[in-house]
């Protein structure tokens, strides 16, 4: 007889630990974090960035779902005022310290043509000649995004106006693509490359010039007034 108390206490036992051990299960789900708006964004040089943020959800060891998005950890900053690429990252742990997967979102500083629009102190050098100073004044071309430069190579004038094209993630790439102007009563054939400080004060293009069937090489540097 008391054997078999022993017995139907021992199967209690057993199952009281099996049905604790099953309400108790441990948690061992990560959070996931999910973006709002765009994983790669771009915002104006000089522009404002407002962070979309994101959200966060948990499952609990009875894989309850709750919303968890006030404890995300985001860090990184934007500085409009540089054009590059930043990176925001999001971060968030629950109750039980599992870690949700980092998330991170690209955010694009990018300089337009109109950034550029003004008054320049300009340099010209041709090969590895002296340097000639002269002034200009940059103003939006008929192509996208484009520039024109009225007095570019230390010329008075071209017509029509010289142009490059601001391209590139971040708008700090310059292209002159191929052109012929008169310039200094001359056929002359212009084309390079190019880029723009991140600062936005700075335009440096590297170019090749082409008369009667001579090419030169020459570089223009740009400095905001």
């Amino acid at each position: 007889m008391k054997k078999q108390i022993l017995s139907i206490a021992s199967a209690m036992f057993l199952a009281g630990t099996m049905f604790l051990a099953s309400c108790g299960k441990e948690d061992t789900n990560a959070p996931v974090i999910t973006l709002k708006g765009d994983a790669t964004m771009s915002v104006d040089f000089n522009g404002t960035f407002s962070d979309p943020g994101a959200t966060a959800t948990d499952k609990d060891g009875k894989d309850n779902e709750s919303d968890i998005s006030s404890s995300i950890v985001t860090s990184g900053t934007v500085n409009t005022s540089s054009a590059e690429s930043y990176t925001i990252k999001y971060n968030v742990a629950d109750e039980a310290n599992n870690a949700a997967t980092e998330v991170t979102r690209t955010v694009n500083v990018v300089i337009k043509n109109s950034n550029m629009f003004g008054a320049y102190s300009c340099t010209d050098q041709v090969g590895g000649g002296s340097v000639s100073t002269f002034t200009d004044v940059l103003a939006a071309g008929t192509q996208a995004n484009s520039l024109i430069l009225p007095k570019f190579a230390f010329y008075t004038n071209t017509t029509p106006s010289v142009y490059v094209i601001v391209k590139g993630t971040n708008g700090t790439e310059i292209d002159m693509p191929s052109q012929t102007v008169t310039a200094n009563g001359a056929t002359r054939t212009f084309s390079g490359t190019g880029s723009i400080s991140k600062d936005g004060k700075k335009i440096t293009i590297n170019y090749n010039e082409t008369t009667n069937g001579s090419t030169v090489s020459g570089v223009n540097v740009y400095t905001k007034n």
